[in-house]
Formats: C-alpha cells, structure tokens, sequence
C-alpha cells in the first residue's frame, strides 16, 4: 500500500513517542532511576560527572547539571543529581548513594 506523507510522518512520530515512554519507565526502574535504586560511587566528586555522560531518557540528548543537593531518604543521605535536558528539557534526577570501600 502507498501511504500519504502525511500518514507515514504521522506512525513515524506515534513510534517515536512509544519508544520514548518505554526508555523513560526503563530509567525509573534501573539504578539511578529513583530513591530506592541509586547509583553505588565512592566519591561526591562521581555525581556529578556520572550523571551528565547518562543520556536524556526521553530523547538521548545531553543533560546539564542544575543543581546536586544532599538527600535525607529512610534514615540514609542520598545524593540527588537534578539534571535538564539541553534538547528538549526535561527535567530528571539521578540518585546516588555514597559508599566507601572497605579496608582489607
């Protein structure tokens, strides 16, 4: 069958959009994704740069930082990484949970 421009952009940007709902419920559920599944780093120097090499769940884009704040979450301090897209600015935040290594 031929489809009309119209028609075939229309699927094209229906696809799109269910792509981009499934990769934003695939962030929530991974780590870093909410409070209940941070990111292990050993260092408050590693929130910053991991969170912005992660990519916009909705779009892939690059995110920037706004702001990396301190979080009290069930008697521990996580640390929230509050990012924006620069493509389509969504707003997001990658959680981080400080642990040191142990000594041998």
């Amino acid at each position: 069958m031929v489809f009309r421009k119209r028609t075939e952009r229309r699927a094209a940007e229906r696809a799109a959009e269910k792509l981009a709902e499934q990769r934003v419920k695939l962030f929530f559920a991974s780590d870093g994704g909410s409070q209940e599944h941070p990111i292990c780093v050993e260092s408050a120097s590693l929130v910053e740069p991991r969170s912005l090499a992660m990519p916009c769940p909705r779009c892939e884009g690059a995110l920037r930082l706004v702001s990396h704040d301190a979080v009290a979450h069930r008697g521990a301090v996580l640390r929230a990484a509050r990012t924006a897209c620069a493509r389509c600015g969504a707003p997001w935040t990658v959680w981080f949970r400080i642990e040191r290594p142990l000594p041998n």
